[in-house]
């Protein structure tokens, strides 16, 4: 398995999983209270695919790149 930090040589789905965590947790932090319900979270979520979907596209395409 990969064994070194080094960004160039993660598989592009886990530089992806990383960088989902990441803006989710920068955009809600620790303290999710901000949605009201869990079904106010799930649908920002949702609006947040459409985003992660084009950051492993574009990372797709630097792998081919590379």
């Amino acid at each position: 398995m990969f064994k070194t930090p080094d960004c160039r040589r993660s598989p592009p789905k886990k530089i992806a999983l990383v960088l989902t965590v990441q803006i989710i947790l920068s955009e809600v932090g620790l303290d999710p209270s901000r949605f009201p319900t869990v079904r106010h979270f799930t649908s920002w979520l949702g609006a947040m695919s459409l985003a992660v979907a084009l950051l492993v596209a574009k990372l797709k395409v630097l792998k081919l790149v590379l």
